[in-house]
């Protein structure tokens, strides 16, 4: 017997935002990016949150900071 073919999709955009709100639960629902420092940082994952923003994935970090200023920057750890 032969399986039928499957596809299996993962919005990983978003899953290190999504393990920074899991290990931090006040940030639920709150703009949350990961990526390294500004100037030349990179942000790395964006929770869906602040994508409204204009957000992205890819984007320096300064960009994302002046598209959402309300945020702060803050070290993991």
């Amino acid at each position: 017997m032969r399986w039928p073919r499957q596809i299996l999709f993962g919005d990983v955009d978003a899953m290190f935002a999504s393990a920074a709100i899991v290990k931090d639960p006040s940030l639920d629902g709150k703009p949350v990016a990961v990526g390294g420092p500004a100037p030349r940082g990179i942000i790395a994952a964006a929770s869906y949150a602040i994508r409204a923003y204009g957000v992205y994935s890819a984007m320096p970090t300064a960009e994302a900071l002046r598209l959402c200023p309300q945020s702060r920057s803050r070290s993991a750890g």
